[in-house]
């Protein structure tokens, strides 16, 4: 029995990473998201993940994103997956419109996806790993970070995804956001929006700031305060 995520495609069968859910209708097997995005990572080592906002709405709390998957930077063997859902739980829809894709590209069409939070709940009959979800999330983290260093791009995160963060942290609402995202990038960065599209490095570093905030407001049970 496999302990951790196998670094070569050709051992890799997704059967033996499938987890045994109680339903309404008896036991079922699912193969988790993380499973997925590590599978397709095995399939497609220069494989480009491009995340996209389409519809960023703070008032009536509502996100619409769109990832497109392709096996490399020519287009070849390309997913995409669409998906709507609450802009405070922006990840979780992040996840579901990435699990399109690879679906979109057959990767685990053979059994239903089960995501992260949906585990927190479900009550599991069987499990063929012995591992966390968190430590697949941390392995893939390391594999999509190299990946994005050989092709000089970011897996998953734009300037929409960011933004949609920042509006997520603070409770940000629409009328308001673009004044409030534009100052805060002037404070984090250094340089208005206005000199040009925000940077690789501009990205992660406010990202990087949106986190600690999220987890001093996990830790203090109050929301950050612009």
């Amino acid at each position: 029995m496999n302990t951790k995520p196998v670094n070569q495609q050709e051992n890799y069968k997704a059967q033996e990473h499938l987890i045994m859910l109680k339903t309404t209708n008896g036991p079922k097997e699912y193969y988790s998201f993380a499973w997925r995005q590590h599978e397709f990572r095995l399939r497609y080592p220069l494989g480009i993940l491009a995340v996209e906002a389409l519809l960023l709405d703070a008032d009536k709390d509502l996100v619409v994103i769109r990832c497109t998957a392709k096996a490399d930077d020519m287009g070849n063997c390309t997913g995409v997956g669409l998906f709507t859902g609450s802009l405070a739980l922006i990840d979780q829809v992040i996840e579901r419109a990435k699990a399109q894709a690879f679906a979109d590209m057959g990767i685990g069409c053979l059994w239903p996806v089960v995501f992260e939070d949906e585990l927190a709940t479900a009550e599991i009959i069987h499990s063929q790993v012995s591992h966390t979800e968190k430590d697949i999330q941390e392995s893939l983290v390391q594999q999509t970070s190299l990946v994005a260093q050989s092709n000089g791009y970011d897996a998953a995160i734009t300037s929409d995804t960011v933004k949609a963060f920042y509006a997520q942290v603070y409770r940000v609402q629409s009328p308001e956001l673009e004044a409030k995202w534009a100052k805060f990038v002037q404070g984090i960065c250094g340089r208005a929006l206005s000199k040009g599209a925000l940077t690789e490095d501009e990205l992660n570093r406010l990202n990087g700031v949106l986190c600690q905030a999220r987890d001093r407001q996990a830790s203090n049970g109050k929301k950050a305060v612009v």
